[in-house]
């Protein structure tokens, strides 16, 4: 399309004198170079988004990688059971009888490793 534009505009150009003529030229000249450039900034820019997805897929596999590993090394059987009663008391919230707990959770976890403890305890004892 920008071809038949440039044609045409060189014919019309072509009707009025030389000097519009090399003055239309020296014009789709100009435009051509600029539309190149414009071409060249787009190839980058795509390139950089490229490069910088790859990047952040990179980071999330790591970050992935790096929380099992985190998980598995440090995790303890109490901290499983803490977890597993955290998870009791939140998803019972709002049933009569339950709490509501509240941010900053500081009393519901130490709750929860106190159920965790009392676990363990009858745990050693049935050993």
């Amino acid at each position: 399309m920008t071809a038949n534009i440039a044609d045409r505009l060189r014919e019309e150009a072509k009707m009025l004198s030389p000097e519009t003529e090399q003055s239309t030229e020296y014009i789709l000249l100009e435009a051509a170079e600029h539309i190149e450039r414009l071409h060249d900034k787009v190839r980058i820019a795509e390139a950089n988004e490229a490069a910088a997805r790859s990047l952040m897929k990179a980071d999330r596999e790591k970050a992935d990688r790096e929380t099992a590993t985190h998980v598995k090394r440090r995790t303890t059987l109490r901290d499983e059971f803490a977890m597993a009663a955290m998870q009791g008391e939140l998803a019972a919230q709002g049933e009569e009888g339950v709490g509501q707990w509240l941010p900053p959770f500081g009393g519901l976890a130490n709750n929860c490793y106190e159920i965790a403890d009392a676990m363990l305890a009858e745990r050693e004892k049935g050993e």
